[in-house]
C-alpha cells in the first residue's frame, strides 16, 4: 500500500492555471473599481473644498464676492486664503494627483441661472 501524501506536479499546475485565469478575469474589474474610487474621492474632494469656499464667502467680507448677482458671474478663491482664514486645513493634498495643494491653487465659484453656485479647482 502506498502512503499518498500532497498534490502530484500535474495538479499543482492545473491549480495555477485556474488561479491565473480567475486573476485575469478579475484584475479589468479591479482596476475599474479602483479608478471610480480615486474619481470618487476627487470628486468628494473638491465638493468639500467648494463648501469651505461659499462658507468663507457667506462669512467674510471678500473683494469682489458683491460681483455674484446675476448668473454666470464668477469668483476666484485661493486656496491660501482658505487655509488662512481657518476654513481648510494646511496640510491637503489632491486625490488625484497625490500632491499638496499650492498656494497658486484656485477655486472658481459661479453663480448659475437657479441661483446656486458651480466650483471647480483649479490647480
Amino acid at each position: 500500500m502506498k502512503n499518498k501524501k500532497g498534490f502530484t506536479l500535474v495538479e499543482l499546475i492545473a491549480l495555477l492555471g485556474i488561479i491565473a485565469i480567475m486573476l485575469l478575469l478579475a484584475a479589468p474589474s479591479l482596476v475599474n473599481q479602483i479608478e471610480t474610487t480615486r474619481e470618487n474621492n476627487y470628486k468628494n474632494f473638491v465638493s468639500d473644498l467648494c463648501l469651505a469656499a461659499e462658507s468663507y464667502l457667506n462669512h467674510s467680507d471678500v473683494e469682489g464676492s458683491n460681483d455674484l448677482e446675476n448668473a454666470n458671474d464668477s469668483i476666484e478663491i485661493s486656496v491660501e486664503d482658505l487655509i488662512a482664514s481657518g476654513y481648510v486645513k494646511s496640510n491637503l493634498k489632491n486625490p488625484k494627483t497625490d500632491k499638496k495643494l499650492t498656494a497658486s491653487d484656485r477655486l472658481t465659484i459661479t453663480l448659475t441661472e437657479d441661483l446656486t453656485y458651480t466650483c471647480t479647482l483649479n490647480s
